[in-house]
């Protein structure tokens, strides 16, 4: 709505003013600078047109999102999208950056194909490890290049954080997408060793791979699939 819009810059670091001319559509700062103005602590609360990324390098933070709270360290990118809950807890010595992003302004930012690729991301809190060395680094060159942008009043400058920020979201969607495919392969894997137990257990009774599948809760293709994945034979060899 127009009057949360226009609010927008007393949401974004909590009661500080922003210079007129700065950007409505986001706000970006350093945690080192901005968090001991909070004395390291940021209450639970929710943006209604708001996404905010908090680019944890190093040190640690506890964040309670929804219901729930925990300790995260640095490399990890929270991701948090309007409407959701969240409060944060740091210690001193963090470092990284706060993002707060209009919702619209990264919807805009995409076509209907890309939006539906990054639907989880728009939709859903998260919090995503960076372990590629590279990534942490890509994304730190990204915040600071944000922040160079943000300050300065340079001709072009919604076109330029737009592309950064996409640069952004496409890279935490690849962390996404890379953990889902580890999830599900570590989730085959598991029902494997089921399947090897329950063969030990029941070899002597000479078992039908029907009754190896019913056990299981699969269906004998789901269960010669996950055989031919996991050790490339059928459940019968």
């Amino acid at each position: 709505s127009a009057s949360v819009m226009s609010n927008i810059p007393h949401y974004f670091l909590y009661g500080e003013e922003q210079p007129e001319d700065s950007p409505d559509y986001m706000h970006i700062a350093r945690l080192e600078q901005s968090l001991p103005k909070h004395n390291w602590e940021i209450h639970p609360h929710r943006h209604d047109d708001l996404h905010q990324l908090m680019i944890l390098e190093s040190g640690s933070m506890t964040a309670q999102i929804r219901e729930s709270s925990a300790e995260y360290r640095g490399g990890c990118v929270l991701s948090i999208p309007a409407k959701e809950v969240h409060g944060f807890i740091h210690q001193p010595g963090v470092t990284g950056f706060i993002l707060s992003i209009s919702q619209p302004f990264i919807l805009s930012l995409f076509n209907e194909t890309e939006r539906q690729a990054l639907s989880s991301l728009f939709r859903e809190p998260m919090v995503l490890p960076i372990t590629d060395g590279r990534n942490v680094v890509e994304l730190k060159l990204l915040g600071e290049r944000l922040l160079a942008e943000y300050q300065g009043r340079a001709v072009g400058q919604a076109s330029m954080i737009g592309a950064y920020l996409k640069i952004v979201f496409v890279l935490l969607n690849r962390q996404v997408k890379h953990r889902e495919s580890s999830q599900v392969s570590d989730a085959k894997t598991i029902l494997f060793e089921k399947f090897t137990a329950l063969v030990e257990q029941h070899y002597n009774q000479h078992w039908s791979v029907s009754e190896y599948a019913a056990a299981l809760g699969l269906s004998q293709g789901q269960l010669n699939r996950t055989c031919q994945r996991s050790a490339d034979q059928q459940a019968l060899e």
